[in-house]
């Protein structure tokens, strides 16, 4: 199929109504070979060869309309990558350490961990667990979500048990990739009774070898 070749023409009229509302640009009209030279304003304008301009653009280019057109398409993709790009969640501890008081043998104290979500997305806990096996990690609703700006706490119970360490830590995994699983370590202590302490002192003294002067 042949190229059509287009010259392109001024509207005279200063008030025509298909002038772009821009002050100071003429109305241009692109008028294919062959065509009738009028402005398809109401007047009907005749265009002669005192009109003719030169193009605005090269024939086959890319038109003022269409770059506008092709950057309002990019402004709006922006807009919708920032809109729907997934929020991210910032986890933190307030206290890398979790303490226990002192606890029986066979009794149980409970202590807690508050975490803390600083980011803009909700944080997603996946799991909490401790070790070794004399502290347990009390279960609630899972997985606990924490809002931007929330808290939440996770509650571990020390239950020592004879000859068992008394020391262990605490792994937290959520959604937060970049700071990965968050450990905190667990310090527990063992309380002993007065009779049991009674009991060890009975036993040094009666052990025990009394230095006399001589």
């Amino acid at each position: 199929m042949p190229k059509i070749h287009y010259d392109y023409f001024e509207c005279p009229q200063a008030d025509c109504p298909n002038k772009d509302p821009r002050e100071g640009v003429a109305c241009v009209i692109q008028i294919a070979e062959g065509e009738r030279r009028r402005c398809p304003c109401e007047r009907k304008i005749k265009l002669g060869e005192e009109n003719r301009v030169a193009p605005t653009v090269k024939e086959g280019g890319i038109g003022r309309k269409s770059l506008i057109w092709a950057g309002g398409a990019l402004i709006l993709a922006l807009l919708l990558i920032l809109i729907f790009i997934p929020k991210s969640p910032v986890i933190e501890i307030e206290d890398g350490t979790l303490r226990f008081d002192p606890t029986r043998i066979g009794a149980d104290h409970r202590s807690q961990v508050t975490v803390r979500n600083v980011g803009k997305g909700d944080l997603n806990i996946h799991s909490a667990t401790a070790e070794p096996s004399v502290f347990t990690v009390e279960k609630g609703d899972a997985p606990i979500i924490v809002k931007r700006g929330e808290t939440a706490e996770i509650a571990v119970v020390f239950r020592p048990v004879e000859g068992a360490p008394t020391e262990g830590k605490l792994v937290i995994a959520s959604n937060d990739r970049k700071a990965g699983d968050q450990e905190i370590e667990l310090i527990g202590s063992v309380a002993i009774s007065a009779e049991d302490a009674i009991k060890v002192f009975d036993g040094l003294d009666s052990s025990s070898t009394v230095l006399k002067p001589n």
